[in-house]
């Protein structure tokens, strides 16, 4: 029923037909919402750092540049004969340190600095898959909240 000059009158077929229009455009735009919202936790999450041996590190954009080219650094270093426990492996002179996301600085040997490459590039893949799943779960309607969705990337 709606309401005409004071009056209400059955709904028409075109008026069931628009409001299943009105309602899935609706539904729609939710669920590109939640999708986008699951793509902005996402990245918001890559870049936000990475724990490895207990110790946070930071992988925004430049970050995970810098530690995928030490770990290729290191390997061509172990290539060449770099031992483990050898933290003078880049330079003769100095150790190798990473500095933290808390700055502190944290020694490395040219295994570790590869270890540190392959836990940040699994910690990204992990959440890209996550982030794939949810997107999933948004679209049969499993998911319906971004609370949802922040607590599934928890």
């Amino acid at each position: 029923m709606k309401l005409v000059d004071g009056l209400m009158i059955p709904l028409t077929a075109d008026d069931l037909a628009q409001c299943a229009i009105d309602t899935a455009a609706s539904d729609a735009r939710a669920t590109l919402e939640l999708v986008a919202h699951a793509m902005t936790r996402r990245d918001e999450l890559i870049d936000g750092g990475v724990t490895f041996d207990g110790v946070v590190y930071q992988t925004r954009p430049t970050d995970r540049e810098n530690i995928i080219g030490a770990a290729l650094m290191a390997s061509l270093a172990l290539a060449a004969g770099a031992q483990p426990g050898n933290y003078r492996w880049s330079d003769p002179n100095a150790d190798f340190e990473w500095i933290a996301m808390d700055n502190s600085k944290v020694l490395m040997d040219a295994p570790t600095v590869i270890e540190l490459g392959k836990a940040q590039a699994a910690r990204k893949q992990e959440l890209i898959f996550k982030a794939r799943w949810i997107k999933d779960q948004i679209g049969i309607g499993i998911i319906t909240t971004t609370a949802q969705v922040d607590a599934t990337f928890s």
